[in-house]
C-alpha cells in the first residue's frame, strides 16, 4: 500500500466489489503501470502496490482478514457515515488472545501475507483455528495488529474477543535500523578499494552500485544514499537513508605464492602524493 491508502483505494474499487471486478481492475492497471511498458517515474511502485493488493483481496480468506485489520473508518460502506457495529451479545465480549510472529526485515519493507494457527475457545468447545495476517509494508518492531472477532467466546451467544498479533522484526545479518535508516556494514577486501570497477552493494530496494571512485581512497568510509532505507511509515512510499560502513576484511592467512603476487601488485600501484610524502619523511 502507499500514501496510507488501503488495498481498495489502490485498485480503485469499492469494498464490496466481486471477485470478477477485482481481477479485470487489476489486469488494466497492470497493462498500464507494468515496468516493462511503462516508462513514466513511478510506475515499479505502482505495479508493486497494485500486486500486494490484487493478492490480498483475490485470496476470499486473506481478504476476510484483511477487512478485519482496517480500521472501522475504512470498514464503513461507501456513502455510510457511522462505523458498523460489533454484533449483539449478552454480557462482555470473549477473550482477546495474544500471538506472536516473527518476519524478516525485508518481509517488513516490502509487506507480507503470514499464516497464523491457534488454539481457542469458540462457542464454549476448543477448536484450531487459522486466519491470513496483512502486515502492512513499513511496518515496525512489536506493532500490534487487530483482529476483530478472531478471539474467544464462551457461547454462541457471546460476542467473540479479538486477536493481537504482534509483530517482532527479525535480527537481519547486513542491516540495522535506526528509526527509518538503515545502517549497513560491509566487508571489503584491499583490492575493493582500488578504482578497478564499481562496487555492488546490497539494500533492500534491491542490489545498488556505486563506482569506486565515491569512496575516495577511503577517506570516507561510509557512504550516504539518500532515500534507499525503510519506508517513514506504514505504507509510505518516502524512506530514510541507507548508510554504508564499509570494513576492511583481511584473510587469516596467505600462502606464499600469493604472497609474492600481491607484492607484484604492490609495486606496480603508483603512489598518491601522501604515500610519497610519508616515505621522504621516513627516509630523513
Amino acid at each position: 500500500m502507499a500514501g496510507g491508502k488501503n488495498f481498495y483505494e489502490i485498485l480503485g474499487i469499492p469494498r464490496d466489489a466481486s471477485e470478477d471486478v477485482i481481477k479485470k481492475t487489476f489486469r488494466k492497471l497492470a497493462h498500464k503501470h507494468h515496468p516493462d511498458k511503462s516508462t513514466s517515474p513511478g510506475s515499479s511502485a505502482v505495479f508493486k502496490d497494485i500486486s500486494l493488493a490484487y493478492k490480498t483481496l483475490s485470496n476470499p480468506t486473506a481478504r476476510a482478514s484483511y477487512d478485519q485489520s482496517l480500521p472501522e473508518e475504512r470498514v464503513k460502506k461507501p456513502g455510510s457515515h457511522k462505523a458498523a457495529p460489533r454484533p449483539a451479545g449478552r454480557g462482555e465480549p470473549g477473550k482477546n488472545l495474544l500471538y506472536h510472529i516473527t518476519i524478516t526485515l525485508e518481509e517488513g519493507f516490502e509487506g507480507a501475507i503470514k499464516t497464523v494457527r491457534y488454539v481457542r475457545t469458540i462457542n464454549g468447545s476448543r477448536q484450531t483455528s487459522s486466519v491470513d495476517v496483512t502486515i502492512p509494508p513499513g511496518i515496525r518492531d512489536e506493532k500490534k495488529l487487530r483482529l476483530r472477532g478472531a478471539g474467544e467466546s464462551l457461547s454462541p451467544q457471546q460476542t467473540p474477543g479479538d486477536l493481537i498479533i504482534v509483530v517482532h522484526l527479525l535480527p537481519h545479518p547486513y542491516f540495522a535500523m535506526d528509526e527509518s535508516d538503515i545502517i549497513a556494514t560491509l566487508p571489503l577486501s584491499p583490492l575493493d578499494l582500488l578504482p578497478l570497477g564499481p562496487l555492488t552493494i546490497p539494500s533492500l530496494h534491491g542490489p545498488l552500485t556505486v563506482p569506486t571512485v565515491e569512496l575516495d581512497e577511503f577517506q570516507h568510509p561510509t557512504l550516504n544514499l539518500k532515500g534507499r532505507g525503510y519506508p517513514l511509515s506504514e505504507n509510505s512510499t518516502k524512506f530514510g537513508d541507507l548508510f554504508v560502513r564499509f570494513v576492511i576484511d583481511v584473510p587469516p592467512s596467505i600462502d606464499e605464492n600469493l604472497k609474492n603476487k600481491l607484492r607484484d601488485v604492490k609495486q606496480a600501484i603508483p603512489k598518491t602524493a601522501r604515500q610519497k610524502e610519508l616515505d621522504k619523511f621516513l627516509r630523513s
